[in-house]
C-alpha cells in the first residue's frame, strides 16, 4: 500500500471509559484525547497491531504488526509510555489478537482461548485459560468496575457467549449464554458489567442480555439486511447504547425503549423473534467502517474511521443536531516519518502528560533510544517465568503459553 493510504492503520481503540482513544499503524501508535479532541502523543517503536489501555495511566499492552513490526505478533509487551521501555513480555504460542486491561487483570485472547494474569505484579502470574470457539475477531469484553470482575467472551459452541467472573482463582460460577444461531462479530459489556450486547456476523439484530440472570432484555433490529457490526458501546449510565458497522452507526435507547422506533414483527436476521425488535431512534452516516463511543457532554457519539478521521455527531430529545456536529482529520499517514524529522518545541510536542498536558518521556529520548523502527529499548534486567498452574480446572500449564520475560515492576498512575 502507499504512505498515504489509510490501510497503512492497524488497529484503533478506546480506552475503559473512552476519554482516550489510540490508532496503530505501520510505524507505531498515536494517542488522542476524546472531548477536548487533541492529539496528545506519538510513538515511533515500529509496527502496532493491537494497542490495550490502562484507563489514562501510562501503561498499555502493544502487539506488533505491519510490515516492520514492534515484535512478533504472538507477544503482548507491556509497556511504559512515560519511559518509553517495556516493563515485561508475555509470550504465546499463537498469534495474540486481542488484549484487555482491567486495574488489577490483564486478559488476552487468541484463536481459540483466552488467558487471564493477575496485574500488576513482579512476577506478572497466570490466573485462568478458558477454551473459546474459533474467535478470529479475537472477541473479548472486560468490565472495568471495581466491584463487576467479569469478563465475556465466546463460549465453545457457536453464538453462545461465556461470562466468567475473574476476580480471584476460584470466582462465581462461569454463566453460559446463547445469544445467537450464527457466529459472533461483537460483545461489550456495560461500564457496571450488569448488561452485556451481542451482535452476530449477520448483523441484523442487537441483543442484550442481564449477565447476572442471562434474561434477554432488548433486541434492537439494527437493519434489514446483513451487515458487519464493527462496535457496540454502551453510554456509562447505560441508558444508551450505540453500534456502528461499515457506514453507520445505530443509537438505540435502553432506558426508553419506547423511543426507538417500532419494527415490523417478522424474519429478522436469523430467525423469528419472539417480540417486536425495535429500531434505532437515528443513525449517523459515515460512509466508511468506523469505531463508536459516546461523547463525554452525554448528547454526542464520537467515531473513529477507517479513512483517518474522526467525527463527532450531537443529538437531542428531538434527533441529530448536525448543526453540532464536529470534524478532524486525524495524523496523515504519509505525514508520520516527516514528523518524527521535526524537534518540536512548543507544548504540543515532546512533553505531554495524558489527560494532564504530558505524555511522560519526549521523543528525543525514545528516538536515542531506537536503533531503527522495529528495535525497542534493551532490558535492564530480566527474569523468566513460566506459566503458573499445573494443568488443574481453567488453569493453564506450563504448555499451553510461553514465557513471561519481567523488566521491572509496573507503576501505575490514576
Amino acid at each position: 500500500m502507499s504512505n498515504d493510504d489509510p490501510g497503512n492503520l492497524l488497529y484503533a481503540g478506546f480506552n475503559q471509559n473512552d476519554s482516550l482513544f489510540v490508532l496503530g499503524t505501520e510505524n507505531g501508535y498515536v494517542l488522542y484525547n476524546t472531548e477536548p479532541f487533541r492529539e496528545i502523543a506519538r510513538r515511533r517503536v515500529g509496527g502496532v497491531g493491537h494497542v490495550a489501555m490502562l484507563h489514562r495511566s501510562n501503561i498499555l499492552g502493544l502487539v506488533g504488526g505491519g510490515h516492520r513490526p514492534l515484535d512478533s505478533n504472538n507477544k503482548v509487551i507491556i509497556w511504559d509510555d512515560a519511559a518509553q521501555q517495556p516493563l515485561a513480555e508475555l509470550e504465546f504460542r499463537t498469534p495474540v489478537l486481542s488484549a484487555q486491561f482491567r486495574i488489577d487483570r490483564l486478559v488476552i485472547a487468541t484463536q481459540d482461548k483466552v488467558f487471564v494474569y493477575d496485574f500488576p505484579g513482579n512476577p506478572i502470574r497466570l490466573l485462568k485459560t478458558y477454551d473459546t470457539c474459533d474467535n478470529p475477531r479475537g472477541l473479548l469484553a472486560v468490565c472495568p468496575s471495581s466491584s463487576n470482575p467479569v469478563v465475556a467472551m465466546p463460549g465453545r459452541q457457536t453464538g453462545h457467549v461465556h461470562v466468567v467472573d475473574v476476580g480471584s482463582e476460584t470466582g462465581r460460577a462461569p454463566q453460559m449464554l446463547k445469544a445467537h444461531e450464527h457466529g459472533l462479530a461483537c460483545v461489550a459489556l456495560s461500564y457496571t458489567g450488569r448488561l452485556l450486547a451481542t451482535a452476530s456476523d449477520i448483523g441484523t439484530r442487537i441483543c442484550v442480555f442481564d449477565t447476572a440472570t442471562k434474561q434477554k432484555l432488548h433486541e434492537f433490529r439494527r437493519g434489514s439486511f446483513a451487515a458487519n457490526v464493527l462496535c457496540i458501546r454502551f453510554n456509562h449510565d447505560a441508558s444508551l447504547l450505540c453500534a456502528s458497522s461499515e457506514h453507520t452507526i445505530h443509537l438505540f435507547s435502553l432506558k426508553n425503549p419506547e423511543r426507538n422506533r417500532p419494527s415490523t414483527l417478522g424474519l429478522v436476521g436469523e430467525y423469528l423473534p419472539s417480540f417486536k425488535a425495535g429500531r434505532s431512534m437515528f443513525k449517523f452516516n459515515t460512509k466508511c467502517p468506523s469505531l463508536c463511543a459516546f461523547g463525554t457532554d452525554r448528547q454526542s457519539v464520537v467515531a473513529v474511521c477507517s479513512n483517518a478521521t474522526f467525527h463527532q455527531f450531537a443529538f437531542d430529545e428531538q434527533g441529530p443536531r448536525p448543526d453540532r456536529n464536529k470534524f478532524s482529520r486525524l495524523l496523515k499517514i504519509n505525514e508520520w516519518d516527516a514528523l518524527f524529522r521535526i524537534a518540536s518545541d512548543d507544548d504540543d510536542g515532546d512533553s505531554r502528560d495524558k489527560g494532564q498536558g504530558s505524555a511522560g518521556g519526549d521523543e528525543g529520548s525514545a528516538g536515542q533510544q531506537q536503533d531503527g523502527v522495529g528495535s525497542r529499548p534493551a532490558a535492564v534486567a530480566q527474569s523468566t517465568l513460566a506459566a503458573e498452574g499445573s494443568g488443574g480446572t481453567g488453569i493453564a500449564s506450563d504448555d499451553e503459553t510461553g514465557e513471561a520475560v519481567i523488566v521491572s515492576a509496573p507503576s501505575l498512575r490514576n
